[in-house]
């Protein structure tokens, strides 16, 4: 499963996504 960010659009494995939702950024473009 992928995460998309819609600022960059990279996608994420479930791991970073999870990440993500903790934290509310994106580790590419920090949004």
């Amino acid at each position: 499963m992928l995460w998309l960010c819609s600022k960059c659009a990279t996608s994420w494995k479930t791991q970073v996504y999870t990440r993500i939702q903790e934290f509310g950024k994106c580790p590419r473009c920090n949004n």
